[in-house]
Parts: C-alpha cells; sequence; structure tokens
C-alpha cells in the first residue's frame, strides 16, 4: 500500500489530456485521493487529441499535458529555445491503439482505396502508414477521413467508414458488437513512438513548480507510474 506524502503548501494542478484508457490510475488515484493526501488538488481537462493538450500547455492554460512523444516534438519544433519539459514517462501503447476494419477487409492490402477515419498527422496516422508499409502501400493510396481518434471509433462502430485508426475502449467495442475487427495495432509496429508522457512548460503558471520540481515529479510517478 502507498505511503502517504503530505507536502505542506496544497498546490493546485490541472493537466491536459485526451480519452485514452491508460489515464485509467490517474482517475483512480483522483478516486482513492491519493492526490488530495500528497498535497495535491489536481484536475484533469480533456482535448480533442495531444497537439491540442500541447497547445494549451504552451499557453498556460494547463500546468501538465498527458501527451505522446511525437506532438512534444511538434509543438516545440514552434519555438527557438525548449520550452517544454518531460516530467515523466507513464507509458507506452503495446496494443491499446489500433487500425479497426469492416469484417470483409482481411488484410493491410485490401484498405487500397478504402475510407480510413484518421487523425492526419498525429500518432494514429503514423500507425496507419507503418501498418500500410507492410502491405506496400502509403497514405495516399486510401481515402482518409480527418478526424480525431475517438471520433474515428464512433464513426466506425456507425458504419460510416471502412476502416479506423482509434484507441481503446473503441477497439474492443467494435470487436465485440460484432462490426469489425481489430487488424493492425501499435503491438504490430515495428517502430513505436506511442510513448505517452507526462510535459511541463517552461511558462508554467505557478512558481511552486519551479522551486518543487523534483519534489512534485515524484509525487506524481509514485502516484501514477
Amino acid at each position: 500500500m502507498m505511503k502517504k506524502k503530505i507536502i505542506s503548501m496544497v498546490l493546485v494542478l490541472t493537466m491536459a489530456s485526451n480519452p485514452f484508457v491508460g489515464l485509467a490510475p490517474f482517475y483512480v488515484a483522483m478516486d482513492k485521493g491519493f492526490f488530495k493526501d500528497c498535497g495535491l488538488d489536481f484536475s484533469m481537462v480533456d482535448f480533442d487529441d495531444s497537439s491540442a493538450s500541447c497547445s494549451a500547455l504552451l499557453a498556460g492554460k494547463v500546468d501538465l499535458a498527458y501527451t505522446t512523444l511525437d506532438a512534444a516534438i511538434i509543438a516545440e519544433s514552434q519555438y527557438d529555445e525548449d520550452m517544454l519539459d518531460v516530467t515523466a514517462i507513464v507509458d507506452e501503447s503495446a496494443g491499446a491503439d489500433g487500425i479497426l476494419v469492416k469484417n470483409d477487409i482481411n488484410s493491410i492490402a485490401d484498405l487500397k482505396g478504402k475510407k480510413v477515419g484518421v487523425s492526419i498527422n498525429q500518432t494514429s496516422h503514423y500507425l496507419l502508414m507503418q501498418a500500410l508499409e507492410t502491405a506496400g502501400l502509403t497514405d495516399a493510396d486510401v481515402d482518409l477521413v480527418n478526424m480525431t481518434s475517438s471520433d474515428a471509433g464512433v464513426s466506425f462502430i456507425s458504419g460510416d467508414l471502412d476502416a479506423a485508426v482509434t484507441w481503446e475502449p473503441y477497439l474492443s467495442n467494435a470487436v465485440e458488437q460484432g462490426v469489425g475487427k481489430l487488424i493492425f495495432s501499435s503491438k504490430d509496429a515495428p517502430v513505436s513512438i506511442l510513448i505517452k508522457e507526462l510535459l511541463r512548460s517552461q511558462w508554467n503558471r505557478h512558481n511552486y513548480w519551479q522551486k518543487n520540481n523534483s519534489r512534485i515529479r515524484l509525487l506524481l510517478t509514485d502516484i501514477v507510474v
């Protein structure tokens, strides 16, 4: 059982996130009062994708962002100096992200000319390109429909797409409902950048963060990693 650690000063921390099963530890920690026990008034704000989370962080609207490595690199590339710090590596997708296809599609090659819902220029897009490469295809060989990963999952289950690059719980829901099957996942990816990390901005609103960075980093990793 985790030993409670008390911080004398309560710190308000807001984290940008997006709908993803990997966030379960944060919800459990909030429900069990772990953050409160550690002196953290912690909350999460949902955004459509990782890029939006990074933008909110850089704009000073939140204190942390739960995002992917590629989104962090793209966001920081807009600046001449380092603006983001990695606070903790939290998770690596090993099957929680994947490609759903209709039941009559039996291979990656069968995706040629098909309508695929994917968040363009996001991690999901990269996963799709890796899958297509295994069949000698590129994203130019399919009909890309730009949408968030969550919307792609919903649209696929509704029957509006031939395939969708999405994540849990949409992967399991589609299979359980019999509307499609999982043909490729992050577990199959030859190279994975589907690493979830906690970022903080150099433009953080709380001076307390700068003064106690190592202490807060330890608390967060103790609770959720």
